[in-house]
């Protein structure tokens, strides 16, 4: 059957992971059309693009002196990430350890079990 193969918190545990690395692939994939996904929550801006995830702080506004060449100076606002992380970096480990979770050996049975026996 196959719900035999689930026994145990590693196998779980890595279907759980599989389907994190699921979605992050999914996003991934999403984030290289030709716009940029936002989500909007109240306290940050969610913005998926080019590869990356990308937090901000919708209130959070910089400004920063950019200098043409011309001479002259101009001052910007813009809205700088909080944090900014590639989905490669989090869609390879998560990769790796649902398939050490999923395929690795649960371990020998306890001696005097009858599990296993012929």
């Amino acid at each position: 059957m196959v719900w035999a193969f689930f026994r145990g918190w590693r196998r779980k545990l890595g279907l759980l992971t599989l389907v994190m690395a699921c979605v992050f692939m999914v996003g991934w994939v999403r984030s290289h059309a030709d716009y940029a996904e936002s989500v909007d929550l109240s306290l940050i801006q969610i913005v998926s693009s080019n590869g990356s995830l990308e937090i901000y702080d919708p209130k959070g506004f910089r400004t920063e002196t950019l200098e043409l060449a011309d001479g002259r100076v101009e001052l910007v606002e813009q809205n700088l990430p909080l944090f900014e992380i590639d989905y490669i970096v989090v869609v390879i480990p998560l990769t790796v350890l649902t398939s050490w979770l999923m395929l690795s050996n649960p371990g020998k049975p306890a001696i005097g079990s009858t599990e296993g026996a012929v």
